[in-house]
């Protein structure tokens, strides 16, 4: 077996794991943050989960004209089985359809709680505009959104539920320091509009002394 001398190095760089000590964990400061919610979508016949189609080749997008949109779901996972590919979050890329006939569209969709523009979703959730969809969908707690129903085979889940994220419904999580915070930094934490990625912030400049 040939082993790279990038890789001893890279061995040798590595730390050794010392025992721990509860007492030493006392000085320090922990953080827990979640990094979606995830909602449970029912599948069992007849009830199943409800999936608004929003792709160029769905029917109601055919008027627009084939090739004139591209729906990417950005917030899904093609790989496990029970995400099914889905999610609560598209963006919709316009070809040559117009983005307000979009919305109009997207917005009469049932299980849709939000739709954006390029600017609005990109003021909103603090995206880079430059690489944002010219609409974003967003559905509710109870709905998640595909692309077309080739794509979206759910024979893997066998019963289990769907679970998927990407939706407002899903954004509510734990945001957990084992310190209590100092004055200014509970001020800006009752004041809501925490982003997960605050809490590398409050974990060094946050909590009370």
């Amino acid at each position: 077996m040939r082993i790279s001398l990038a890789a001893v190095l890279l061995a040798l760089s590595l730390p050794v794991c010392a025992q721990g000590s509860a007492e030493a964990a006392k000085g320090k400061i922990s953080m827990c943050i979640g990094c979606h919610g995830i909602s449970m979508y029912k599948t069992a016949f007849p009830e199943v989960y409800s999936v608004p189609m929003i792709a160029g080749s769905w029917q109601r997008m055919r008027a627009f004209g084939t090739g004139t949109t591209t729906v990417i779901c950005p917030i899904t996972d093609y790989f496990v089985a029970h995400h099914g590919a889905l999610g609560s979050f598209v963006r919709v890329y316009c070809r040559g359809a117009a983005p307000e006939a979009v919305m109009r569209l997207a917005r009469a969709l049932p299980g849709i709680e939000a739709v954006h523009d390029k600017a609005s979703a990109a003021r909103l959730f603090d995206l880079p505009p430059d690489r944002e969809g010219d609409v974003v969908v967003i559905s509710d707690a109870a709905t998640c959104i595909g692309t077309t129903p080739a794509a979206h085979d759910l024979k893997a889940l066998a019963g289990q539920r769907l679970r998927t994220h990407g939706g407002l419904a899903e954004s509510r999580v734990p945001f957990i320091l084992n310190r209590p915070l100092n004055a200014a930094y509970a001020a800006r934490a009752a004041r809501g509009s925490l982003r997960n990625f605050h809490i590398f912030d409050f974990a060094i400049n946050g909590v009370a002394a």
